[in-house]
């Protein structure tokens, strides 16, 4: 049987019931409707059985009549009801019209949502002097309470000098606050329509009545994308917003993506975690394609331990969630909120591969079979050139062996050809003193995975890569890719945390005496140390201490050392029992 005639069989099996959409009133006065008509009907023929006493007649009247009472208490209250409503719905009206009519006395701010019909439904009026706008009411004054993670106790103020200009300041510099999407970080005076946003998700149009030019078309998506337009051309990517596909996938996605980001920072300082969020736009070439969309990713910066991750946004939404649950325990008072670092969304061991920067490799002189061993920038992703990566790169033969003198004078002269070429990722330098090891991948044509070189210890690696590629012939899709593409060499590495190489022994490292003579000499000023506070003069003078970390033999030097202990000088270095510092003779 066809498709569509079984689909038409079970479409003519369906059945549909129709439901009457009623409150409980409503059903509650139609149920005891039906049993007294069920009881009139029992009652004119004689009861259920039509034969019955005159005991069971009079029980079903006197049933009939109290439920004829609560129908009509029933009805009474659903009349009362109705007309409280009505009454509710004047006042409202009549507040409102008190409230359009303040509107277009006072300047004020009015509230954008994601939902048309919640917008414009928030008003806040700002009166003469200052008003605060935080989450906790402050004791005097004209307060704004908004809630929200990344709302401050106090946030802003607002300041009405009484000539109807409205002037706006942070409370901190760290807060989060944009005005026509772009963020304020001092006072600033607002004008008329201006967008405001307060933290993560309190949207404002502000509006001056005394003014002309007050726009009512703004909505929360325009704003929004006013926001990610903003935020795209400080990251250096001022193309968004042009009108393609591209562009407005990003656009979409840096709107849905900086609340959260904005959220996630808050609950860090919320939780004590010393870690800071950040978008970051990633083109396909850095991340060591030659084609595909920029991608948003997190920057994250763990303060504490001074290192840098990059996490897709994949990981970070998984991460988020984390994050939104261990926020929820504490606010619910769970004592297993505190999660140990295995387990905490918002760290990232420092032994995790971390992406450090891309170089480009121009790949134009194998098009012609020019062998070259050049060095090329290392770029991070602000842009900033941080080092220099050497390349080699030579024209073989399919054996292996490297071509030399024998140059093209136009890359359609290799098509046909079997050849080979090699690539050599020679060494590094440049790279950030907290990369503890790092390697190299890049993708040559046709190959389906990265090519990886070893993982070398420390910031100027010698990485010692060689790869052939060999091509049985040579197509025009590969000369094509070597006159006119690059390849694209990314760096990853794990990272040292702040304070994992702290010297062991410093003492061991003052003088020239080398690691055997430290402990030698620790133990020498252990010593003066320990006969500066025996001695009536709590003092160390310099000199002595000069001699002993200058590797002087301490016999030769003994009186030398007892004469300055018994005469300090003028410059003199305290002992742990703090006394006073003797005048100079």
């Amino acid at each position: 049987m066809p498709h569509t005639s079984r689909f038409a069989d079970r479409a003519k099996s369906i059945k549909t019931n129709a439901v009457v959409n009623e409150n409980q009133t409503e059903r509650a006065l139609r149920e005891l409707r039906e049993e007294n008509l069920r009881l009139q009907s029992q009652i004119q023929g004689g009861g259920v059985s039509g034969d019955a006493s005159n005991e069971e007649i009079e029980k079903l009247r006197r049933q009939l009549a109290e439920n004829q009472k609560e129908m009509e208490e029933m009805e009474k209250s659903w009349q009362q009801k109705i007309a409280e409503e009505a009454s509710k719905h004047a006042g409202g009206a009549s507040e409102k019209a008190e409230m359009e009519a303040k509107k277009r006395k006072m300047c004020h701010l009015w509230n954008l949502n994601e939902d048309p019909a919640l917008t414009n439904v928030i008003v806040h009026f700002i009166p003469v002097g200052e008003t605060v706008v935080g989450n906790k009411p402050t004791s005097s004054g004209n307060f704004i309470q908004m809630s929200g993670l990344s709302i401050l106790a106090q946030h802003v103020v607002l300041r009405n000098e009484g000539n109807n200009q409205i002037t706006l300041s942070p409370c901190s510099e760290d807060l989060d606050i944009f005005i026509n999407g772009k963020p304020v970080h001092e006072e600033v005076q607002l004008q008329q329509n201006d967008r405001v946003f307060f933290g993560g998700n309190h949207l404002y149009v502000f509006n001056n009545p005394t003014k002309k030019g007050i726009k009512t078309d703004i909505t929360y998506d325009t704003a929004q994308a006013e926001i990610a337009q903003n935020h795209a051309a400080a990251l250096g990517n001022r193309g968004i917003g042009g009108g393609s596909k591209r562009d407005l996938i990003l656009e979409e996605e840096l709107m849905s993506t900086l609340p959260l980001v904005q959220r996630a920072n808050a609950m860090a300082t919320e939780l004590g975690r010393n870690v800071k969020f950040e978008i970051v736009l990633v083109s396909p070439e850095m991340r060591g394609l030659t084609s595909g969309l920029t991608e948003i990713w997190i920057k994250v910066h763990n303060i504490s331990e001074d290192t840098y991750f990059l996490w897709e946004k994949s990981r970070f939404m998984n991460r988020y969630y984390g994050m939104q649950e261990m926020y929820e325990a504490k606010q619910d008072g769970s004592e297993e909120w505190n999660m140990p670092k295995e387990r905490d969304p918002f760290y990232e061991p420092p032994d995790s591969p971390v992406f450090i920067a891309s170089s480009v490799v121009f790949l134009q002189s194998l098009a012609y079979l020019i062998d070259v061993e050049e060095q090329f920038p290392i770029v991070d992703l602000s842009g900033q050139e941080i080092g220099l990566l050497t390349v080699g790169l030579s024209p073989c033969s399919t054996t292996g062996k490297e071509l030399r003198g024998e140059y093209v004078e136009n890359p359609s002269q290799l098509v046909g050809k079997n050849i080979a070429f090699k690539v050599k990722v020679i060494s590094a330098v440049g790279l950030p003193r907290r990369i503890l090891k790092s390697n190299c991948k890049y993708r040559f044509f046709g190959s389906k995975k990265m090519t990886t070189t070893p993982t070398v210890s420390g910031n100027t690696p010698s990485y010692g890569h060689e790869e052939t590629f060999q091509f049985k012939p040579v197509t025009k899709e590969v000369a094509d890719y070597l006159a006119n593409s690059n390849l694209y060499i990314t760096f990853w590495g794990t990272q040292r945390p702040r304070g994992a190489n702290s010297r062991k022994n410093s003492v061991s490292t003052i003088g020239s005496g080398g690691a055997r003579e430290g402990p030698n000499k620790a133990k020498r000023v252990e010593k003066l140390v320990a006969n500066a506070k025996s001695a009536e003069n709590r003092n160390i003078s310099v000199k002595a201490l000069e001699t002993v970390l200058k590797g002087v033999d301490d016999n030769e030097n003994r009186k030398t050392r007892k004469q300055s202990m018994k005469k300090a000088g003028s410059t003199t270095i305290k002992s742990r029992s703090g006394s006073k510092k003797p005048k100079a003779k």
